[in-house]
């Protein structure tokens, strides 16, 4: 029990460790490729943050606990909409982006209402629905970082270039 509990203390100060040098190196990359920092926070912050719910799911789902994976990515949705939010707001008043409120939220809850339905197909989540959830997000990170696909090459050239 104490080595459990020791556990997740080193694993909360690594977590806080990471934290503060994902948020410097992402302020870094968008003054380096010059874009808005919504959209680093959208897609390189995001991803960086998500990775322990990935791992955690994916190990869960291995393990046969398909309900701690799915319980870890909705509490952790709860948790970042109103927790995570609300003590920012309290500490410092955040001003939101238009394209937040008409784009990127009405994105959040439409993967919530995909997950919702896919969640009372028999209630199983199936490799299907894995592979569409996945093409979902595929989208949504084209949508937010506004990659052209039918001009990806030279997308990617000026890219590589920096």
């Amino acid at each position: 029990m104490l080595l459990n509990v020791l556990w997740i203390v080193v694993g909360v100060v690594l977590v806080l460790w990471g934290a503060d040098r994902l948020t410097e190196g992402a302020v870094a990359v968008a003054e380096r490729l010059r874009v808005p920092q919504i959209v680093i926070g959208l897609t390189i912050v995001a991803l960086g943050t998500s990775m322990p719910e990935l791992c955690v799911s994916v190990v869960s789902a291995l393990k046969g606990t398909p309900d701690l994976a799915v319980g870890n990515v909705v509490g952790s949705n709860i948790f970042n909409a109103l927790l995570i939010v609300g003590v920012a707001a309290l500490v410092a008043p955040m001003t939101i982006l238009r394209s937040t409120v008409f784009k990127d939220v009405p994105c959040a809850l439409v993967a919530s209402v995909v997950l919702l339905m896919m969640c009372q197909n028999d209630w199983v989540i199936t490799r299907l629905d894995g592979a569409i959830l996945f093409v979902f997000f595929l989208d949504n990170l084209v949508l937010i970082t506004g990659i052209d696909l039918r001009n990806f090459s030279s997308t990617y050239r000026t890219l590589h270039k920096l």
